[in-house]
């Protein structure tokens, strides 16, 4: 959304609302968009689309979204348990 501000203070606090909104949101969704933005803006768009396809399909399984529906049907906000750090591939067993 684009939009143009009266004074510096309605910027910042629309922004703070905006961040509210997103930190919100559930974690892995937030991470997930992340990477297939990032992804997108260096490939073609068949081969963004698949990852965003894959993407989808692991978060969509993921406990943090069954979370997000749940509290939504409950009219609660969600409760969400942080991410696991990133590890390297290396790393990885």
């Amino acid at each position: 959304m684009n939009e143009v501000f009266d004074t510096q203070q309605a910027m910042v606090a629309a922004a703070l609302q905006c961040a509210g909104e997103i930190a919100a949101k559930p974690p892995v969704a937030v991470w997930g968009t992340k990477q297939v933005i990032h992804y997108a803006r260096d490939h073609s768009v068949d081969d963004a689309l698949r990852q965003m396809g894959w993407v989808q399909g692991a978060i969509w399984s993921n406990a943090h979204v069954r979370e997000a529906v749940t509290a939504m049907k409950d009219k609660r906000a969600g409760e969400f348990a942080g991410l696991p750090p990133l590890k390297p591939f290396r790393d990885v067993p």
